[in-house]
């Protein structure tokens, strides 16, 4: 995610996605930070656990949001796709913490599923919708093996 993140960046800087406000680059900032730091935490879960680390994205949807800011002219045009990968991010976390065995894999993913889920309200409120739509956070969208391309 945080080439996507970055993706949007550096099309924002080029001026490509017309005007942006103050809060929406700083959240685009924030947010990528915020990935690489997650990134880290889950490589070190696995890793800990004598698997390789992550170097990259293996999500299908992944490219869809990478790709974006070279085919959008706007903001809302970046957040959708976004959107729809943070969604599946706080999902797949939250599935994570009953799903996963291990403490060392169950703090990362209660730790980080309240953060992509504050994502997902941001990204709601840029796209100007409603930024919590639901009571409880679904699972139907987190990552199956069949979202993945390795």
């Amino acid at each position: 995610m945080v080439g996507a993140y970055q993706a949007a960046s550096s099309a924002a800087t080029a001026g490509k996605l017309g005007p942006v406000p103050q809060a929406v680059a700083t959240f685009v900032q924030t947010a990528m930070a915020q990935h690489a730091d997650h990134a880290k935490a889950w490589n070190a879960v696995l890793t800990g656990a004598g698997k390789p680390a992550i170097t990259n994205v293996p999500l299908k949807s992944q490219a869809a949001v990478t790709d974006a800011p070279g085919r959008v002219t706007d903001v809302p045009g970046v957040a959708k796709p976004a959107l729809q990968l943070e969604d599946q991010a706080a999902q797949t976390c939250l599935f994570a913490q009953f799903d996963v065995t291990s403490p060392a894999g169950i703090s990362p993913a209660a730790t980080i599923a309240p953060v992509e889920a504050m994502h997902v309200a941001i990204l709601h409120l840029v796209l100007g919708e409603y930024p919590v739509p639901q009571d409880f956070l679904p699972v139907d969208m987190a990552a199956k093996p069949t979202d993945l391309t390795v």
